[in-house]
């Protein structure tokens, strides 16, 4: 009983945590969404990888093409493959 009250107490906690993550994500998906593209384009270049992949595949596609647009085409390059790997489908281990 006390083993399964600690793990729903858990479950719990880890739910507010992605909660407050998936606020603070939206919150600057908001904020890039409101600055200019080419703005937008030279901070998200400098950030990691996974941070301007979560905000740009938060945003529409009508906010985030005109960044992507602006930004040096190489990096757009890289960000658009590994947009495109985070999509894909595992493949079966045969």
């Amino acid at each position: 009983k006390e083993l399964e009250a600690l793990r729903e107490e858990i479950k719990g906690l880890i739910g507010q945590v992605d909660s407050q993550e998936q606020a603070r994500l939206q919150s600057l998906v908001k904020i890039y969404q409101t600055m200019k593209p080419r703005e937008a384009a030279a901070i998200l270049e400098g950030l990691e990888m996974n941070v301007t992949l979560d905000v740009l595949e938060k945003m529409q596609e009508t906010k985030s093409a005109p960044i992507l647009a602006s930004m040096n085409p190489q990096k757009a390059s890289e960000i658009t493959v590994e947009m495109s790997r985070r999509h894909q489908i595992p493949a079966l281990p045969e």
